[in-house]
């Protein structure tokens, strides 16, 4: 399956949604079914997803068993991803459906007109009910509706902070203001702020609540930049690095079952 990739996106967000307005089940149900059928004549769903091995593996799984539908995914960070996407649709390739990504990410699609909106693919009732959704309405990307766009992470700790226990302790690191301190200079990991991803949101909240001047005072503790994670989850778990930011658990879940020296750090 190939058309666009917001298609995709909808079985992904159907996969969790029970039928409840058995009422109007004739009317959506003959839609649905031409839609899933369709899906299984074409073959496949290509979905881009983070690098995670639990994603993979209950995405395939649901596919296949609610669906009867092989879907095809590709781990990656969402940059990569995008890079990959963006690369192929100006060569004239429609190789993706769907894709899983930060909001940064996307937002750099859409303005480039390479993602369509998902409320016209939207059939199950309850999906298209403006009040199941948070607010009382769809919410949908500011590029092409000029609504505005709401996304936010609700989770215990920092997804984003990790430390290597061996070189640092959490009680030294607080506060942001103690990722200042010299001790740390030359020390800490930060996926790559100028371009989209995990790095550039975490570099505009440090912006939002602690202002330019902290930025400036961040850059002079000689930040390891690099958009390969992995390379900096490799480093903090070696003990070449003490911290790193924008690193989430994905990067992270092979040196947390070997048991190394990775911990996620408690919020500040």
């Amino acid at each position: 399956m190939n058309d666009n990739i917001t298609l995709g996106i909808l079985v992904l967000f159907v996969l969790v949604q029970p039928v409840h307005a058995a009422e109007q089940k004739a009317a959506w149900q003959a839609d649905f079914e031409k839609t899933v059928s369709a899906a299984r004549k074409e073959g496949k769903v290509v979905v881009a997803i983070p690098p995670s091995s639990e994603l993979r593996k209950q995405l395939e799984t649901a596919f296949k068993t609610k669906f009867g539908i092989d879907v095809e995914l590709v781990p990656a960070p969402g940059p990569a991803n995008a890079n990959r996407i963006a690369s192929e649709q100006k060569a004239g390739a429609r190789y993706f459906d769907a894709l899983i990504v930060g909001t940064g990410t996307a937002v750099s699609l859409a303005h480039e007109g390479m993602l369509e909106p998902i409320e016209p693919h939207m059939i199950l009732p309850e999906v298209k009910e403006p009040k199941n959704w948070w607010g009382g309405h769809i919410w949908e990307d500011n590029v092409s509706t000029k609504r505005f766009l709401y996304s936010f992470i609700a989770e215990v700790g920092t997804g984003g902070l990790w430390y290597n226990p061996s070189v640092a302790k959490a009680e030294e690191l607080r506060s942001f203001d103690d990722f200042l301190h010299p001790k740390w200079k030359g020390r800490i990991g930060f996926s790559d702020p100028r371009v989209p991803g995990s790095g550039q949101s975490l570099w505009s909240f440090f912006w939002e609540i602690k202002g330019e001047d902290y930025l400036k005072k961040l850059v002079q503790q000689n930040l390891f930049l690099s958009r390969d994670l992995r390379q900096i989850a490799d480093g903090l778990a070696k003990s070449k690095l003490a911290i790193s930011i924008g690193v989430g658990y994905s990067q992270y879940e092979p040196f947390v079952k070997s048991e190394l020296p990775v911990r996620q750090l408690p919020a500040p």
